[in-house]
């Protein structure tokens, strides 16, 4: 990944700020070492050990949290793998640090379809 920066910098200057995260997407930053949803396993106890301690980036359709609709998770224990008796897609419950939220810790139930990358 190559950053950019803007013409005013330079290396004379040397102005930079101390901290690049806050400018870089979380999406550009979980490129690097993702793991894509049509990787992920299907087997229940197999798809939980894939994502306890790991941040995933989610595709939240009804999201009224950001505008984008992607929300972003550090999970810390995944409690049940189920299938959804009305959508019959795969569901997974969890424990995570909201990341859009402040970090707070937080029960979730979310489609696997939804899971944009895991890192």
């Amino acid at each position: 990944m190559k950053l950019r920066f803007p013409k005013i910098w330079s290396k004379k200057n040397n102005k930079l700020p101390v901290d690049l995260t806050p400018y870089i997407g979380y999406t550009t930053l979980m490129n690097e070492t993702t793991i894509t949803p049509s990787v992920l396993p299907t087997n229940p106890i197999a798809l939980a050990s894939a994502l306890t301690g790991k941040t995933l980036v989610y595709n939240a359709r009804k999201s009224t949290v950001t505008s984008n609709k992607l929300r972003v998770f550090k999970v810390e224990k995944v409690d049940d793998v189920f299938e959804s008796s009305s959508s019959g897609q795969q569901c997974v419950t969890l424990w995570a640090k909201d990341i859009d939220q402040g970090g707070c810790l937080v029960p979730r139930t979310l489609h696997v379809v939804g899971i944009e990358s895991v890192s």
